[in-house]
């Protein structure tokens, strides 16, 4: 008897044989159909190319036919057949570069189309845009104009009320000047007197009374004072006023024997 180990690879050599035995003749059957399909390929090429080279041959007869038919003149009878017999031959090459054609045509027009449209449009808004630059200069001029308007109303206004100040202050300052004429009269002193009056702003006074070449000064007597305003924040004790006329320039001073010219005033007035 042989060994179990013989027997088993005795049967896996049989399996293996077996196995590359359907191997191969599957390998032979693809190729036998491969060969057999390239060669049925090769054949209905072949026939293609018989036939087109056939049809083409025909055609090219024919259309040297028609064409030397048409060359000469005949019968117009002749002439439609075969000017009908070619266009049922050729009927779907031409209707194909016929529709080819419009769809080329159809092309161009819509391009042209979407061109003029996109120009157009372009143009309307250049014109929106100069539009709006006019009315936006427009309200701006108008504007101007209106601010202008206002600014020479208000300057109208201001100029008159300037002017009616000016007015209202020159009679003011014509109706102190002449109250004061009138309460100071020219190169006298006078003593002023009285239980309300406490206070006589000077400074103030003469600054208005300047204007018209006059000038308000006070000494200190024995009569009983009042505060006087000699300057800015600047307040005396003086009792005697008098109006003098100076000139625009001079040194503004009081006389230099105020105390002696005091005592003496007071001495005549006992």
């Amino acid at each position: 008897m042989m060994p179990l180990e013989d027997v088993a690879n005795l049967l896996i050599y049989q399996l293996w044989e077996r196995r590359a035995q359907k191997r191969v003749r599957a390998l032979g059957r693809w190729w036998r159909q491969w060969h057999r399909r390239w060669e049925d390929w090769r054949l209905r090429r072949q026939v293609r190319q018989e036939k087109r080279m056939e049809t083409m041959t025909h055609d090219l007869i024919l259309d040297g036919v028609a064409e030397a038919i048409l060359s000469q003149p005949g019968s117009s009878k002749l002439e439609e057949a075969i000017l009908n017999k070619v266009w049922e031959r050729h009927q779907e090459a031409l209707y194909a570069r016929a529709l080819d054609q419009v769809r080329q045509e159809q092309q161009e027009a819509d391009e042209a189309r979407r061109e003029a449209w996109r120009v157009q449009k372009a143009q309307e808004r250049r014109a929106l845009e100069r539009e709006a630059a006019q009315t936006a200069e427009a309200d701006k001029d108008r504007e101007m104009a209106e601010e202008r308007q206002d600014f020479e109303e208000r300057r109208q206004r201001l100029r008159a009320q300037r002017d009616e100040a000016r007015t209202r202050a020159s009679e003011a300052e014509a109706w102190i000047v002449d109250h004061i004429t009138h309460l100071l009269p020219d190169g006298s002193r006078v003593l002023l007197r009285h239980a309300e009056l406490t206070r006589f702003r000077q400074h103030t006074l003469n600054a208005i009374l300047q204007h018209v070449g006059l000038e308000v000064r006070s000494r200190l007597t024995d009569a009983p004072p009042m505060s006087v305003e000699v300057g800015p924040q600047r307040w005396e004790q003086r009792s005697r006023f008098q109006l003098v006329r100076v000139t625009p320039g001079a040194i503004d001073r009081e006389d230099e024997d105020e105390q002696p010219a005091a005592v003496a005033e007071g001495s005549q007035d006992a």
